[in-house]
This record gives structure tokens, sequence and C-alpha cells, in this order.
């Protein structure tokens, strides 16, 4: 009910009339309200689900409260798009005063989300299988919602500058990659991710530090009979390692694992057959960081001799032979200024009943890059404490040359070998150059480190 209430204004101070108040009604009707929205942005998590704030126009002093069952993005992908509010809705205490809007539109934008990478590797093969092979796995990862990252890694020798290899990511935001391109030195990998849409940003692996392994035993040509234990041993520095591992490699021939203690690598292998070994040491700190060594260094041998093994066969007589030389100059006939180190490893002998000897040969001058590997032996003449052996071979991995390897089983030991090219007679190397092919020990050097057994 509306009750009035007034006074008369008839310039006699409402002399002039009386007033009566008559009682009546009236409504007062609810406000209209405007509920408007602002959109909250968001990486990209793969949904369409938005946020967003509330405000109005409500009268200064009215209490209630806005809110919403549900806001939607316009599209899944990064961008700006528009977001539509729905189920808008308000209570409180003067919320009956109010009509208001239940739905409302407005804008928001989905941002890229961030990503991490990273890298870890091992070994993908398992000894003996040869060659040895490493597994590069790369994981990138969402840091901000738990939508999965997709597109693709690309591995690269960071160290050589060479690109291994791009893999797809799979439904985990994982690729692997089998790498057996990795040559002797040291390699340190990392991972690049590329998205596949803007909806992720790219990253790439954290920095790590290249390892540094050094083989120091047995020393570069040890010999031993076959069925024997021969034990390896190597040391390693790298600053930052997740489980690392190691393994040994005998040629192409066989693996075995190594053991990895604090900073210190062992392992053993029993040959079961003749031969001249070349030994690998590969170390993978877990990271991406690998070193590949095929090189001995000892107090008690010069630095950087071929890291190998001599295996023999003690059922007959045959000559064996590790070590090294110094190398003089006017020996390798390409640069005869060149003088260095050069290791030598050998087995000769003659098989029960056969009439052509049998075994392996191998000669590496590393100042020069010159490597000799025996394809076939002719001859064997073992003669007191000299022996002599023909035959042919590859230099560096091919090509075919003759070869004369005259050695002295004596104190000191004495080592030789001629070898030639078979079509002009040329000599390509010679470390008793102009002395003739006599087996005497006048024809051979003696020897810096190692020894030359003829077994008898």
């Amino acid at each position: 009910m509306l009750i009035p209430s007034g006074t008369v204004n008839d310039s006699n101070s409402g002399n002039n009339y009386a007033v009566t108040p008559v009682n009546g009604a009236g409504n007062i009707t609810q406000r209209p309200l405007r509920v408007s929205a602002t959109g909250v942005n968001k990486f990209y998590d793969g949904t369409v689900a938005a946020a967003v704030t509330l405000s109005d126009n409500r009268l200064l002093g009215d209490v209630f409260t806005d809110t919403y069952t549900s806001a939607s993005f316009a599209n899944v992908n990064v961008g700006p798009w528009s977001v539509s509010v729905s189920g808008i809705s308000i209570s409180g205490t003067d919320a009956g005063n109010y009509t208001f809007n239940t739905t409302a539109m407005t804008t928001a934008t989905i941002a890229a989300a961030s990503t991490a990478t990273t890298l870890s590797s091992g070994f993908a093969n398992v000894p003996p299988a040869m060659s040895v092979t490493i597994m590069l796995t790369a994981k990138v990862t969402n840091t901000v919602t738990p939508a999965i990252p997709t597109g693709s890694v690309t591995f690269t020798d960071t160290t050589t500058g060479t690109m291994l290899g791009t893999q797809t990511l799979n439904a985990s935001g994982q690729a692997t990659l089998n790498s057996a391109s990795l040559g002797v030195g040291q390699h340190l990998i990392s991972v690049t991710y590329t998205p596949a849409d803007l909806n992720f940003s790219a990253s790439s692996s954290a920095p790590n530090n290249v390892p540094a392994v050094t083989i120091t035993g047995p020393p570069s040509g040890a010999v031993q009979a076959v069925n024997t234990t021969f034990n390896f041993t190597a040391t390693f520095t790298d600053p930052d390692t997740a489980s690392p591992s190691a393994q040994w490699s005998f040629d192409t021939t066989a693996s075995a694992n190594a053991t990895v203690s604090g900073s210190n690598m062992t392992g053993a292998y029993v040959f079961t057959a003749a031969g001249v070994y070349n030994v690998t040491l590969t170390f993978n700190d877990g990271l991406g960081g690998i070193a590949i060594a095929n090189a001995i260094s000892s107090t008690n041998a010069p630095p950087n001799l071929l890291a190998a093994v001599v295996v023999y066969d003690p059922s007959a007589g045959f000559v064996t032979g590790g070590g090294w030389i110094n190398s003089p100059a006017g020996a390798y006939a390409a640069d005869t200024s060149l003088a260095g180190k050069a290791s030598f490893g050998f087995v000769s002998k003659y098989q029960k009943g056969a009439t052509i000897p049998t075994g392996e040969t191998e000669f590496n001058y590393q100042v020069a890059k010159f490597n000799f590997h025996s394809a076939s032996y002719q001859w064997l003449v073992i003669s007191g404490s000299m022996a002599q052996y023909k035959g042919t071979g590859t230099i560096n991995g091919s090509g075919n040359y003759n070869f004369l390897l005259t050695a002295l089983d004596g104190n000191p030991d004495g080592f030789r070998i001629k070898i030639t090219d078979p079509n002009t007679s040329s000599v390509i190397y010679d470390n008793r150059l102009g002395n003739d092919d006599n087996i005497n020990s006048n024809n051979t050097q003696a020897i810096g480190g190692g020894s030359i057994v003829i077994h008898k």
C-alpha cells in the first residue's frame, strides 16, 4: 500500500485549502541486469574448455553473486577465439530485484603449450652381437597441461655436426633412434623437438658434457693362448652421467659388457680362435654423451697405440708377436719425413696337415693413418730364434698388397714388415729400408715394447 503525504503552497500558508490524503496501491518492477563475461587466456590443452570472470551493472550496495555453468572456446587450437558462456545465474540477498541474461559472449586466447625435451641413451644390442649400436630416446613433455605433444624430433651429433636422423613422436610423446653411424672419438648428441602444429612450442634437450675414455690395459699387442681370459681395463671422466654403461668390442667378432664402477671400467673375454683382435671400448653416459676409444695409454707404453691383443694356439709350432716400434723416417714411401710409433700384432702357424700357414697380421702406423691387415699367407719359415712369413693384405681396408714379415725372438725382440705393390714391386712401407730379405737378426728392428715369441 502507498501512503501519501504532502502540503499545499497557496501563498497563504496553506490556509486556503484542506488536504485529505487518500491511500492507494503501486508496483516496483525488477531492474534489468546486464551480466558481462571476460575471457581468461589459457595454454593449449586439446579441449575447448574455457574460464571467464563475470561482472554486472548492479546498484551500489546490492548483494548477490554471479555464476555460470559452462564456457567454451570456438576452436580447440592455438589462437584468439570467441568464448560462449551459458548457464548464467545470480543468487543472494538482492538477487530477486533483478532480471538478467543467461548467456554471454567474450574472447580469449589459447597459447602454445610449453614443452621440455629430454634425451636418454643406451645400447641397442646385447653382446656378443656386433657392431655396437647406440639407442637414443627422446621424450617430449608438456610442462603446463596434460595434452601430449605431437610432431618429430631430430637427433644431432653436435661434436661432428652430423644429423643422425629424425623420428616421429609416438602416442606417448616419445621417439627412439638406433644409430650405428658413430665412429671412434667423442660424440655429444642433442635432440630438437619440432611441433606438428602451432599448439606446442619447440624445445631442445639440456646441455650435456662429452665424456673422455682411456683404455689402460692390457698393453697393446698382449699375447695369450686361446681359451684363456684376457682382462681389460679403462677409465673415464664425465661430470654428468645417468646410469652409465660400456661395451668392449673385438673387431667385428664379439663384444662384452663392461663393468662400470666409479670412474673405472673392466671386462673379461675368452677368445677361442687364434688371431689379432683390435679392441674398442664404447662408453655411454646415459644422457647422449658417448665416447668410443680404440687406443691404449698406460705408464709402460707410449700414448695412442692401437689397442689390440694377439691370441695363439699352442698346439703347433708358430710365431706370435705384439707391441710397437719407433718407425724411422723414410720407412713410409708416401711421406718419408714421417716418424713415430707404430703398433703391430701377428700370429702365423701351420695347421696340422696343412701346407699353407694361417693366422692374422695387423700393422698400424697412426701418424700416417696407415693400416695394413693381412688377407692370406703363402708360407712360414721358423729357424731357431727367427721366423719369417709371406702373404698378401689390404691397406686401409682396400687393395691387394704383398708383405714379408721377419721376426726375432731374442733380447731384444726384433720386428720388420715390408709391404710392396705386386704390380710394380715398389716399396710402400719398410722399417728396415735398404736391407735385403734374408732371415737374420740384422734385418729386424728392436721393438719399443711388447714381445715376440716363437712357439715350438
